[in-house]
Order: C-alpha cells, then structure tokens, then sequence
C-alpha cells in the first residue's frame, strides 16, 4: 500500500482530500498490469516507464492507473 498525492486527472470532490491511498502493483521496468492494460486499450508488452508506477484501489468505484494510466513516481509520499 502506498500514500500518494492524487494526481491533477484525480476526480475533485469535497471531503475526499488530496491524498489516495492505493496498492502498488506495477514499478519501472515491470510489465503493466492486465487489468490496466485492458482498460486503457494498451499492448500486451507495454512496460512501466522509469519514473513511473502503477497504482490499483480496491474500492470498485476507486480511480487508479485504469483511470490515470502511469502515474509519476514523484507522488508517491509513503
């Protein structure tokens, strides 16, 4: 699990903050997860670029990497 900081596509509501709470599933170098992969219509060796993360939340209503795609590394605080 990590704690980063919602990215600026990030869905703005009030009482939901500035942070996300999410399950690192994908880091520099590794192959994008399937399910992302599937939702943002990538090919099937699409990498994680250096710099990059892949995020997932449990939540089905949550917004992740199927939503935001690769996310900076930079916004992960913890």
């Amino acid at each position: 699990m990590v704690l980063l900081v919602a990215p600026p596509d990030a869905t703005r509501e009030p009482g939901l903050g500035e942070w996300r709470i999410k399950r690192l599933v994908a880091l520099a170098g590794d192959p994008v997860p399937p399910e992302v992969r599937a939702a943002r219509n990538l090919p099937a060796d699409a990498t994680v670029r250096p710099g990059e993360v892949m995020v997932i939340g449990d939540n089905p209503r949550s917004e992740d990497s199927r939503q935001w795609t690769r996310l900076p590394a930079r916004l992960v605080v913890a």
